[in-house]
């Protein structure tokens, strides 16, 4: 009886080692290693954290000191065009003379050079005048040569001058057109050459919204040369986040990301990657390094703000 026990289990161990063999050479089952070994060389999401920044963004600059703000017809949040007025000021008297001399000095220099160029031009009139007659004087041997041959020496240095004269009048008038030009960008003002004025205005270098206003940029406040205000592109946004060696492998140009921001009550966009730096922001021997990736997101209500931090979650395949 003992023997038939064991003649049907050594039947049942058989048939189940057959089965299992069949089985895995049709793939239907696989062995546990095979398993831990595939799922860890499968592909992992990777996540980084990341700052928003506008995608464009310039500085207004206060350019004079002391000066007395009028008016600041802007808030922080609107949008505004190019060129648009966001303040007047009012310059200070030592500042507004140092204005006068700086746009009055090549100007200056362009009257002393039209002076002198006339009394050559006059000069050399009336010596070509002499030359003539003197020529015809020559031919009736009533003057010499060598008399004929030094005007003629001062007629050629003359025209050397009236050239140079004409040359630096040129470069001046060119100085005088770009220092003008510069005053009246620096000021916001156009106006002409011989009326400057007191008062200047700030204006929008580029469309887009005002992220930022000086904290005491007010009417009646008397500041310094100052950022007094910043104007950035918040459509879309750009979020840049520094990678490590490793994670970096992992990222490509036009890949996508979930974007999810914890100060939005976790809010999700999506961001794609513009570019990846090729070099480091340092390096160290003794540390990994790290590259810049910067990605841009779209923000149609304006939610996203400058400086807010963003978690990046790029999934395989994306």
């Amino acid at each position: 009886m003992l023997g038939v026990i064991k003649t049907s289990l050594s039947l049942k161990r058989l048939r189940s080692g057959l089965l299992l063999a069949v089985l895995l050479c049709l793939g239907l089952i696989v062995p546990h290693n095979v398993q831990a070994k595939a799922s860890s060389s499968a592909p992992k999401k990777v996540v980084i954290v990341g700052k928003a920044y506008c995608s464009l963004q310039r500085v207004v600059v206060l350019p004079f000191e002391k000066s007395r703000i009028q008016k600041v017809l802007v808030r922080v949040g609107q949008a505004v065009k190019k060129g648009q007025v966001l303040a007047t000021y009012r310059l200070d008297s030592r500042q507004y003379l140092k204005v006068l001399q700086r746009l009055t000095k090549p100007y200056g220099v362009i009257d002393d050079l039209r002076l002198k160029l006339l009394d050559i031009t006059s000069k050399l009139v009336a010596l070509k005048k002499r030359h003539k007659g003197m020529i015809s004087l020559s031919r009736s041997n009533l003057e010499s040569r060598q008399s004929l041959e030094l005007i003629e020496q001062k007629i050629n240095l003359m025209t050397m001058t009236e050239r140079v004269l004409r040359s630096k009048l040129a470069t001046q008038r060119l100085v005088a057109k770009e220092v003008h030009g510069l005053l009246q960008s620096t000021m916001g003002v156009v106006f002409p050459a011989e009326r400057v004025p007191r008062d200047g205005r700030l204006r929008a270098p580029i469309d887009g919204y005002v992220v930022w206003r000086h904290p005491e940029l007010h009417p009646g406040a008397v500041l310094p040369v100052v950022a007094a205000l910043r104007v950035g592109v918040m459509k879309p946004m750009l979020i840049r986040a520094m990678v490590h060696e490793v994670d970096v492998q992992k990222i490509a140009v036009g890949q996508t990301a979930q974007v999810v921001i914890e100060s939005l009550a976790g809010r999700q966009y999506t961001a794609r990657v513009r570019s990846i730096d090729w070099s480091p922001t340092a390096l160290s021997l003794e540390r990994p390094s790290y590259y810049t990736v910067e990605m841009v997101v779209p923000n149609p209500q304006l939610r996203i703000r400058q400086g807010m931090n963003c978690k990046l979650i790029f999934r395989p395949g994306n």
